[in-house]
């Protein structure tokens, strides 16, 4: 965390960048758990190491899509969430992991941020929209 940010969250990632004077309010919280779109099926058995009898089903289906053996690596993790230099993020806001909050932006209460958010923008809504921008 940067010089003079602060936050009234508990953040639950260990991966995320902040920069200097950004203020998080109450409630931030992160989108969790991926489920991957392209293979046999978007449960939890098409990647978890318990079900080991589905692997190969699920190897030969990817074939060629990653350069894996093991079946874990399906669901991918996101790169860092970055918070650049003076962004304030309100209450109850929602963000997608690995997106990055340019400097300057706002994100407004209750926000379900999907994408990056431009420098000086205010986003809201859900999905979060851009608002203004200066």
């Amino acid at each position: 965390m940067g010089a003079f940010s602060y936050s009234n969250a508990h953040i639950p990632r260990l991966d995320i960048k902040m920069e200097r004077y950004n203020s998080i309010a109450l409630g931030l919280s992160f989108i969790s758990g991926k489920h991957p779109l392209d293979i046999i099926s978007t449960s939890s058995f098409t990647y978890y190491p318990n079900f080991v009898i589905f692997k190969d089903a699920n190897l030969k289906f990817v074939q060629g899509k990653y350069q894996t053996d093991s079946y874990t690596n399906f669901v991918l993790s996101a790169p860092p969430t970055t918070l650049e230099h003076d962004v304030y993020v309100c209450t109850n806001a929602i963000l997608k992991p690995g997106i990055t909050l340019h400097t300057g932006c706002v994100v407004g209460q209750n926000a379900l941020v999907t994408k990056d958010v431009p420098p000086f923008a205010v986003v809201g809504g859900i999905p979060a929209r851009i608002l203004i921008s200066f």
